[in-house]
């Protein structure tokens, strides 16, 4: 368990293990989804189609203005951090804002489909020894396991009191397991698990591509997507994603998440690219000198200069008046900081 209180701020990276595309690949993804061609203004030659069908009964008219802007963040996307950043420099343009949504919409939920999380709810789904065999390596594992340790089954309820999340991630792969690993290890139904789930405090900055049916009865989005998709459906979860003056605009929302980075006592980033807006989103704007903290983060790839900046602005955002305990900036992945830091995390 973690015994003091812990936030994990998930980047890309935290995702790339369960098979979603990250960074420039993502970027590839979108753009060709968004490569939207008519061939003498009726045969559709690129591009995908339930965007398109999409557009139509947004519009209900001429979608070539809107068709045009996707073309444009088909060709500059990959000139960009990613398709956020890209979207950011682009406020104010509805239509392109839009198609942006509605490729990342789109592309997260088939990414979902297609990683090793997914169990197609209309076929048999793993079971016993092989249900998380395809990710037995991966940083969800090793982090529910401190979160199960030393928790007898009659106190499954407390297991998240610790912990919270802010996900800068549209998918919600977390989410997913945390259901079926609390199901599994203190084998109780998926009903008790959903709700012991559900305690645990998840933040989307950027918003997702809709809550699971287990979270709300409501616009919910199945784990990969709809198995029929229908384009009104494509562009219910467009509405659910979120650009970041968007975001900042929203002062509740972004208030809890900067309260959560001021309450922790620990903070690990995992996968994440301390992208310079992303940072903002985290920054306290007068924080409070108290309990010592210690960070963790990965920075995979990274040079010893840029780790070393990385620091810097870490220190910068989320503990200007408290000098962390601890603050470990390791090029490793994910899953080996668990491996490298796991007692770490967890000790009183």
């Amino acid at each position: 368990m973690f015994n003091r209180k812990t936030l994990f701020v998930l980047g890309a990276g935290s995702s790339y293990e369960f098979g979603l595309p990250v960074g420039s690949r993502l970027a590839e993804i979108i753009a060709d989804r968004l490569d939207i061609r008519f061939e003498l203004g009726a045969h559709q030659l690129s591009g995908d189609p339930e965007i398109v069908e999409a557009l139509r009964i947004h519009v209900r008219g001429d979608i070539n203005p809107h068709r045009h802007s996707a073309v444009q963040i088909s060709e500059g996307v990959k000139l960009t951090h990613s398709i956020d950043a890209f979207l950011d420099i682009q406020q104010g343009n509805a239509p392109l804002i839009l198609c942006g949504k509605l490729a990342i919409a789109q592309s997260i939920a088939k990414a979902e489909q297609e990683s090793v999380l997914y169990s197609d709810p209309r076929g048999e789904a793993p079971t016993g020894s092989k249900r998380f065999d395809r990710i037995s390596t991966s940083w969800l594992i090793k982090f529910f396991r401190i979160v199960n340790s030393g928790i007898p089954k009659s106190d499954a309820h407390q297991i998240f009191e610790n912990i919270a999340i802010i996900n800068f991630n549209y998918d919600r792969c977390v989410e997913h397991f945390l259901v079926q690993a609390i199901g599994s290890v203190f084998v109780i139904p998926d009903v008790e698990g959903q709700q012991i789930a559900n305690k645990l405090r998840i933040l989307h900055p950027y918003g997702s591509i809709g809550a699971l049916p287990w979270q709300s009865a409501r616009n919910s989005v199945p784990f990969g997507g709809h198995p029929d998709p229908r384009p009104d459906a494509l562009l219910e979860m467009a509405k659910q994603i979120r650009t970041y003056t968007e975001r900042i605009e929203e002062q509740t929302e972004l208030g809890a998440i900067k309260a959560e980075v001021e309450n922790a006592e620990v903070i690990i980033f995992l996968g994440f690219a301390f992208h310079r807006q992303n940072m903002e989103l985290l920054k306290v704007p007068d924080p409070r000198k108290g309990h010592p903290m210690r960070i963790y983060a990965t920075a995979k790839g990274m040079s010893g200069a840029d780790m070393a900046a990385v620091e810097a602005q870490i220190r910068q955002t989320v503990s200007p008046s408290r000098s962390p305990q601890t603050l470990v900036v390791h090029d490793i992945g994910c899953s080996a900081l668990f491996d490298e830091c796991g007692r770490s995390f967890s000790m009183a």
